[in-house]
């Protein structure tokens, strides 16, 4: 008898698997709204395919923001616990990105996220008087940890800018390839510090930001400058050490 009540019990388990593993991909989309931080609780999502468990969404907005093309695959014991813990995939045409994204209710932890990101896609967090940037953002971040409110906590990363660029008022500033490291620091500030610049600024110097999102830039560049970099370093800089070095800082939109 207990034999007969057990493969009962089993085979409505099995079937309820494969009812829920043949369910539509937007049967899922309550939990993932549900667990998203409040502070993107207006995050959209568009055109859902696939499974419960291999989602494929065509477009995610957030406020004036959007990407195109994110595969998930979420992890079944993830969902059991309450959990979403899944791999992703982004294949819009100006973001590449791979990685693994966990978020507990507590916090959100991206492991193994690496790609390709078109630097205008920055644009938008600029402030004056920076217009905008242009190259390609390699990134490679082993992990990344954020509290629910959408600070962070911990980065750890590399990364290169292919074919910098920077506008400014009428004037474009070419930094060539700059390569660099991300770390956070005690006090919760994100430093990028310039490894290599392979470029006619030779720079060296690091960005920090802080989560207030104050940023302090400190880079250092060489005396040997074209003349439309020249000018704008000596008006900014000072000469320390037979470099010139600039200080700048403000605050990301």
């Amino acid at each position: 008898m207990f034999k007969k009540i057990l493969g009962v019990l089993l085979s409505l388990l099995v079937l309820l698997f494969i009812i829920v593993a043949m369910a539509p991909a937007k049967t899922i989309l309550s939990f993932l709204q549900e667990k998203l931080p409040s502070k993107f609780q207006s995050v959209q999502f568009y055109q859902v395919e696939g499974s419960i468990w291999s989602p494929k969404i065509e477009k995610v907005t957030y406020k004036e923001h959007q990407v195109n093309n994110v595969a998930l695959d979420l992890e079944l014991f993830g969902l059991i616990a309450g959990k979403l813990v899944t791999a992703f995939n982004v294949n819009d045409p100006s973001l590449n990105l791979n990685g693994s994204l966990t978020i507990d209710g507590k916090e959100i932890v991206l492991q193994g996220l690496n790609g390709v990101i078109e630097s205008r896609r920055l644009n938008p967090f600029m402030e004056f008087p920076v217009k905008g940037l242009t190259g390609e953002l390699k990134v490679d971040i082993s992990k990344a940890r954020f509290q629910q409110n959408g600070v962070w906590q911990y980065i750890q990363g590399s990364g290169v800018w292919n074919d910098a660029k920077v506008y400014y008022f009428n004037n474009e500033l070419v930094l060539g390839d700059i390569e660099f490291g991300i770390t956070t620091d005690e006090a919760n500030n994100i430093n990028l510090q310039i490894i290599e610049n392979k470029g006619a600024m030779d720079l060296q110097g690091q960005f920090q930001l802080t989560p207030e999102k104050n940023y302090h830039l400190d880079f250092t560049t060489s005396q040997q400058l074209p003349d439309n970099i020249s000018t704008w370093v000596k008006r900014l800089g000072k000469l320390e050490n037979n470099r010139y070095r600039v200080i700048w800082k403000g605050k990301l939109k």
